[in-house]
């Protein structure tokens, strides 16, 4: 991984815009975003994250003109009650799941570990019943275990929970995010698979050669940063601090997404 250094706020959403447009030119973009840290800002309840109405009309102006596809870790459900469905295509479950005009698929792997994700469900839940803090979400497939809350002293003992209801399955596998542990099923999928799926499948259907751009926050994100720059696209870190990052760009925050977006239609359209 590289590591990126320079943060400097709207400066820098006018460098990337310019480096990235660059990169475009010629091509069809395939815009892939990321939702919680991305497009929205984190919150302790990931509940009541909403898309802003700025963010709102950047996505529905986009999706007019170039394909663009939600890549999260949500549920498909759960992200079509927050953000504009028309035209868009979507990824959950870290790509489990994917939905979009003409295009519907999910892992036939993890809906068989269905069973096994429920199990872990009732084991972190009874161990974990009196830690405060703690939020447990069944994503139907995938589970994730919200700590961002609990108090330091504890959070060792929901990682133990977790650990347990690893073990106990032997067939999911724990994941790391911010301040949230992810338990997927044991299949060879991720974001960056979802991307060239999704890509392959759009070119099939429209005839067009597609070059993705990847927006995302977290270290879930970095599989699919990893898998454009083998030269299959463009990949950006929307962070407020350098960290070791496979990505070639970096915006700070959801609010300079929104203006690279604005910028990206400004001078691709």
């Amino acid at each position: 991984m590289t590591t990126i250094t320079e943060v400097t706020g709207l400066a820098s959403t006018r460098a990337v815009t310019a480096a990235v447009v660059d990169r475009l030119r010629g091509h069809t973009p395939f815009v892939c975003l990321d939702f919680d840290g991305t497009l929205a800002p984190i919150a302790n309840d990931p509940a009541t994250i909403e898309l802003s109405t700025r963010g709102r009309a950047a996505l529905i102006e986009l999706s007019h003109c170039f394909p663009v596809a939600i890549v999260s870790g949500r549920a498909i459900a759960d992200l079509k009650a927050r953000i504009p469905t028309e035209r868009l295509y979507f990824a959950g479950n870290h790509g489990l799941e994917i939905e979009g005009p003409g295009l519907t698929r999910r892992h036939a792997e993890a809906i068989a570990a269905r069973r096994e994700l429920q199990r872990a469900y009732s084991s972190i839940q009874h161990a974990t019943t009196d830690i405060e803090g703690v939020l447990i979400e069944d994503k139907g497939l995938t589970l994730s275990v919200h700590y961002r809350q609990t108090p330091e002293f504890a959070r060792l003992h929901v990682a133990r929970a977790v650990d347990r209801a690893v073990v106990e399955s032997q067939n999911l596998r724990k994941h790391h995010g911010k301040c949230v542990y992810e338990l997927r099923p044991a299949v060879d999928w991720h974001k960056g698979a979802a991307v060239e799926y999704l890509r392959s499948a759009i070119e099939r259907k429209t005839g067009t050669n597609l070059l993705p751009l990847y927006v995302g926050d977290d270290c879930t994100d970095e599989d699919a940063f990893a898998v454009l720059n083998q030269g299959r696209g463009v990949s950006i870190l929307v962070a407020d601090a350098a960290r070791p990052t496979a990505a070639e760009y970096l915006l700070p925050s959801p609010d300079a997404v929104h203006k690279f977006l604005e910028n990206l239609l400004d001078e691709l359209t």
